[in-house]
């Protein structure tokens, strides 16, 4: 059964916003202190229900933010030099509360005091020297248990969406909605996923295994999912230097070097959880970085972190994201070992920077640590397991009871809604129209029952070979099977009027680890030379959006059988065998040397075995129904193909071998945005006909390929060897950020550079005769451009110039690409 769940949310995005009303059970307050006379913020104001100890301090822009289930009728606010001030609260609702302090008429005697340094320097510099000994991570072996929930909610509700007709079927949902303390927001969970795990960590080699023990989703009925519910894909680790978050690297308030990023203040020392800790503030000493503003809590005796509250500076500017807050809090185990036993994130994405109008999403995280052990080897077993995570036989078939006696924080009424809710709206006859016209706009495919039509974009497309050329395909689905899946499609084309098509198998033996097993068929027309991450000439968007005739393909007839095996997290090896048949179409011939003249073959026949070796050092992957797709790794990925053409097998005609090699990493490049680099070289060993030798990736649609040359024609250039860089850097607005409508519109700056070199051999620049638009690559060919893209980086609009200096009559030019990212 298709999962339906996911696509709620998304219908919320595409029909509109939701009806604002809030059903919480909790007393909510967002609101801000500021001075009567000026206008101004107070920082650090303390703002308290009366006659309790429940209150909070006042950031340093004056706001706060309170929720509790045990508010009284009147919050107070108080500050040094001020009269207090008394708000009447309505309880167990969400509302925004200004104060307005009047100053004081009370004056104080003059007092000069000295110090030989800021107090809040001097624990900052305590906090440093003993960090090594606090931070959690400075352990042999280290294992404890894990419950974690994770939330997806609708945010910024109104009342259009419950006018809307395509959400009038949808009314159960609108009982849930709540309001945020963090910005004021009425949201709608839409998803909620609980785990319990027991995780291991060994300091030597660093290996981290979590075992997911027991788990349960909402609206979901795929095991896959279970890999995201567990711990080890969200950790945060305050002692760290930098704290990734969407690839970015944001200094942490515990950095050695934040006192060059962040101004401290002691507030005061404040009794926690029956410990004595310093109160501070800290907040960003420059404008437009990477840096958090909040308040810690540091152990007076110990200098650890016993807690943190903190939240992105209001003009770090993230894609998609408006907010992040983060509460991590620690704890003495033993009276000795600090640990990390509570955090909570909290993620406010939205498509429009700061809105309060278009329908974005929150994703809230927390997580609760307990039973600790210390440098205890566990069980052998635990780390010779060849992936990181691992899902406990029977962990999604737990009842409510072991649930109610797991939980360490009970669920509130809207969470234990969210269970309901999702069955409520999946009964919905309507939705599951909705969830599959999505899933038709992302994927391509149209649902049918254990069968999926597609990829419809391939259904008509144009080239000089066939003309008009219509293709019906498609693949079965977990209905059919979730293990085995089939594929294949049939074309035909008016001009030629030739059938064609392919079909295929595979089956997963195996899902963690990744192991597979597959097969199939081909009888089409193929661009040689072509990636297979390309954006394919068999659609309709490329056939519109060409700048030179795709007459350049071959017909290939031939079969293939693979084996997938991996090995354990990161390394993988894949096995295949290739049998094809090359023919020439559109009027060209394949001539071959004979000894005396050219003379024309009716095919090119190969018998081929390869093996590709791949190792992705920490590599995170999401597995999907059938297909893994690689969340990726802050290390260099490296990839060994190896290939070898058996003469004489199939009737082959070719003897040779290949290999390339291939590294590529994406990283950070400090505050000024991220980098990717892709190092390729490439040698054939063999005398073979020029479609088997290394044609450099060219582009002849408008479409630009980070991938291949895209001012290069397919077969411009053919090579025996070769070695190609290719380096992207996006600025992610370092630039268009300090440009106000630039920033509103949310575009980004990104540069790249391309450049490949290579030779050809004497024999093979003459065993075949080559086409007359083909060349050598004997001086370097380069590619170099700035472009401006979207913040989803879908959309993106590159300015190229080509330089390559030999006897081609097109040495320089340069042209205006866009790119349309989505998965086709």
């Amino acid at each position: 059964m298709r999962q339906y769940a996911p696509y709620l949310l998304l219908i919320l995005l595409f029909v509109g916003l939701i009806p604002l009303h809030s059903n919480a059970q909790l007393t909510k307050i967002r609101g801000v202190v500021i001075e009567e006379a000026t206008g101004e913020p107070i920082p650090f104001a303390n703002v308290f229900f009366k006659n309790t100890t429940i209150g909070v301090s006042a950031g340093f822009d004056g706001q706060f933010s309170i929720e509790t289930e045990k508010a009284t009728d009147t919050l107070v606010a108080s500050a040094l030099g001020f009269y207090h001030e008394f708000v009447g609260i309505r309880k167990g609702v969400f509302q925004n509360v200004k104060f307005h302090l009047m100053a004081s008429e009370v004056s104080l005697n003059e007092v000069e005091i000295f110090a030989e340094s800021d107090p809040a320097l001097i624990i900052f510099n305590k906090m440093i020297e003993n960090k090594e000994n606090n931070n959690p991570r400075e352990f042999e072996y280290f294992e404890y248990r894990l419950y974690n929930k994770i939330e997806l909610d609708a945010n910024n509700v109104n009342e259009r969406l419950q006018k809307n007709r395509f959400m009038k079927k949808f009314q159960v949902v609108f009982q849930y909605v709540d309001t945020s303390v963090i910005n004021g927001k009425a949201y709608l969970p839409v998803f909620l996923s609980e785990s319990v795990s027991r995780v291991y960590q060994r300091a030597k080699p660093q290996t981290t295994k979590e075992i997911v023990l027991a788990s349960q989703i909402s609206g979901f009925d795929n095991e896959s999912i279970s890999q995201f519910t567990g711990g080890l894909y969200q950790q945060v680790n305050i002692y760290d230097n930098h704290i990734i978050i969407f690839e970015k690297n944001f200094v942490s308030p515990v950095s050695n070097f934040g006192r060059a990023s962040y101004d401290y203040i002691v507030l005061d020392t404040v009794l926690l959880n029956n410990k004595n800790c310093f109160h501070l503030m800290f907040k960003p000493r420059r404008k437009q970085e990477l840096t958090f503003v909040g308040e810690m809590w540091v152990h007076d005796s110990t200098f650890a972190i016993a807690k943190v509250d903190m939240k992105l500076a209001v003009d770090a500017n993230l894609n998609f994201v408006n907010d992040i807050a983060l509460s991590l809090e620690y704890d003495i185990v033993d009276g000795k070992h600090w640990v990390l036993s509570k955090d909570k994130i909290i993620m406010d994405f939205n498509m429009v920077e700061n809105s309060s109008k278009v329908l974005g999403f929150f994703a809230r995280r927390s997580s609760h640590y307990s039973d600790f052990k210390f440098n205890q080897p566990p069980p052998d077993s635990i780390f010779k397991q060849p992936v990181h995570l691992m899902l406990a036989k029977g962990h999604r078939d737990y009842s409510d009871v072991f649930w109610d006696n797991n939980r360490d924080v009970p669920l509130n009424r809207n969470e234990k809604g969210v269970y309901t809710m999702v069955d409520s709206v999946e009964n919905i006859p309507i939705f599951k129209t909705y969830a599959d016209a999505i899933y038709l706009f992302t994927t391509g495919y149209l649902s049918w029952g254990k069968f999926e039509f597609g990829p419809t974009f391939k259904t008509i497309s144009y080239n000089t070979t066939e003309g008009m050329r219509f293709r019906i395909g498609g693949r079965t689905n977990q209905n059919f099977s979730d293990r085995l899946r089939l594929l294949g499609y049939v074309a035909y084309g008016l001009e030629d009027q030739q059938i064609k098509g392919a079909w295929g198998a595979y089956y997963l033996l195996r899902k963690n680890p990744y192991r597979k097993i597959g097969g199939g068929f081909k009888y089409d027309l193929e661009q040689l030379g072509q990636r297979n991450v390309a954006f394919t000439d068999d659609n309709f968007i490329s056939s519109l959006l060409r700048r030179s005739p795709n007459d350049k393909q071959s017909l290939v007839e031939g079969y293939k059988i693979y084996y997938d095996h991996e090995w354990f997290a990161g390394f993988s090896s894949k096995i295949t065998f290739n049998q094809r048949k090359m023919y020439p179409v559109g009027g060209l011939e394949f001539e071959i040397w004979n000894g005396e003249q050219y003379s024309a073959i009716e095919a090119i026949k190969t018998s081929e075995v390869s093996l590709k070796m791949r190792f992705a050092y920490k590599e995170k992957y999401f597995m999907g129904d059938f297909e893994r797709i690689s969340l990726g790794t802050s290390y260099p990925i490296f990839e060994l193909n190896l290939t070898y053409g058996i003469p004489g097998l199939f009737a082959s005609n070719s003897e040779y071998f290949r290999l390339i090699f291939q590294t590529k990493q994406y990283f950070n490049v400090g505050s000024i945005g991220w980098s990717k680099y892709v190092l390729e070289v490439g040698r054939l060993w063999g005398i073979v006909p020029y479609p088997l030798l290394e044609i450099a990736p060219g582009n002849q649609t408008l479409i630009s390929d980070q991938y291949a040359y895209n001012l290069m024609n397919y077969y411009e250039f053919i090579n025996d060897r070769y070695l190609s860089v290719f380096y992207t850097h996006h600025f992610d607005g370092l630039v268009f950020n300090h440009i106000p409508l630039l920033r509103k519109l949310n575009w980004r700056e990104v540069i790249h550079a391309k450049g490949i070199i290579g030779d050809i051999s004497y024999e093979n620049l003459h065993f075949s005769k080559h086409p007359s638009y083909s060349y050598s690559l004997t001086r370097p060919y380069y590619e170099l451009g700035v472009g401006i893209e979207n913040i989803f980086k879908i959309i993106r609009i590159d300015f190229i110039w080509r330089l390559n200096h030999h006897d081609h009559p097109e040495t320089q030019y340069w042209g205006i690409f866009g790119n349309l990212q989505f998965s086709f």
